[in-house]
């Protein structure tokens, strides 16, 4: 499952499903505690998208990044995006959505919106597969012990859909480990 292994209250927090995935969240501190913390609702939209470098599908000869933007059901947006050693880009796109899953509250319905059909299929199967059955069983177990109903949708990428282009440059900034940038509130 996804473990928080933060060291401290920093505005990143490092957590992964298993001892091959360290990723980055570098965006909102302590995202899942702050969902679980505000009525939301529990209706809960997510952006995912995956990539690696150089792109294959099945060969993880290189790194990754993910991202993924949730909307709540009253608007409010949290942005992550994480890097991930050795990986193909299937694996980041389920790193993606894994992430989401982790975030949002217990009985919470999640859309994931996706431009990889992989995942969207995957998703539509019950979440099974043959190929990264170790990211899929953490899926499947997350959804379990969380209670958590997963639908999965497919958007054309790179067509110029706003959500859409904005995971796709989360997923590559985690792709090239760019470091986090943070504006505080009233400054620029």
């Amino acid at each position: 499952m996804y473990r928080n292994l933060a060291k401290s209250d920093d505005d990143a927090a490092e957590f992964g499903p298993s001892y091959e995935l360290l990723a980055v969240v570098t965006s909102t501190v302590r995202v899942r505690e702050l969902l679980g913390s505000g009525d939301y609702g529990n209706h809960f939209v997510a952006f995912t998208d995956g990539s690696c470098a150089p792109h294959s599908a099945t060969s993880a000869d290189g790194p990754g990044g993910w991202g993924t933007i949730i909307f709540g059901a009253r608007g409010e947006r949290w942005e992550l995006r994480g890097s991930i050693d050795h990986t193909t880009s299937n694996r980041a796109e389920v790193c993606g959505m894994l992430a989401a899953l982790a975030c949002v509250p217990e009985e919470a319905h999640l859309g994931v919106q996706s431009d990889s059909r992989y995942l969207v299929d995957h998703v539509r199967a019950g979440c099974r597969a043959n190929d990264n059955d170790d990211l899929w069983r953490e899926v499947r177990e997350l959804l379990v012990a969380k209670g958590v109903r997963v639908s999965a949708s497919w958007v054309p990428g790179h067509n110029g859909h706003r959500h859409n282009e904005r995971v796709d440059a989360l997923a590559s900034a985690g792709l090239r480990r760019v470091a986090p940038r943070f504006a505080l509130a009233g400054q620029r």
